[in-house]
């Protein structure tokens, strides 16, 4: 697994959205912040009436309190909301570990955008460490066998999530035709 995709699938952020007045709503998000489950102490009375109660798993006993960190993410391991190995960090932290990896990707990207899109991944990996270490960090279990006659072109757009085999197929076919 590469190292940026294993920080983007495998680090997470906890958000406070609401503590006060006895009402406490907060959310799990992806690095992409797509909410992944919500902590909230709100519950519906007899009547359909929402009313502040109890927040779930802190009476269930998985989190000591709404602010805890550590439980959340025990229990989001557990259930297989997140995967094993995750971090969650509080907003603050999360939103600099998401910086930080939109600027990691940019500068492997910045690397590649350097070669003729048209240049062979194997021929620039054993040639230049900087392409090697930046293929590395952005392909998802990285194998050169696999990789080699892929063009730094295709590499890019697949870092950008572009469907690389859909325009191979379509440049191939237009070449027949």
């Amino acid at each position: 697994m590469s190292e940026l995709f294993e920080r983007k699938t495998k680090t997470f952020g906890y958000y406070i959205n609401l503590d006060e007045r006895g009402s406490f709503d907060a959310d799990l998000r992806d690095m992409d912040d797509k909410s992944l489950m919500t902590v909230s102490n709100e519950e519906q009375d007899e009547d359909g009436n929402v009313v502040q109660g109890e927040i779930g798993l802190v009476e269930a006993g998985y989190m000591k309190h709404g602010r805890d960190i550590d439980g959340l993410a025990s229990y989001a391991i557990q259930m297989g909301i997140i995967p094993a190995g995750s971090v969650v960090l509080n907003s603050r932290d999360f939103e600099a570990a998401q910086e930080e990896l939109f600027d990691d990707w940019q500068a492997c990207l910045k690397v590649l955008d350097q070669y003729d899109p048209q240049s062979s991944v194997g021929e620039l990996y054993e040639a230049e460490e900087e392409v090697a270490d930046a293929l590395e960090k952005l392909i998802k279990d990285f194998n050169l066998e696999q990789c080699t006659n892929m063009s730094i072109g295709q590499v890019v757009r697949m870092a950008k999530g572009e469907d690389v085999t859909q325009q191979a197929s379509k440049s191939q076919t237009m070449r027949l035709g």
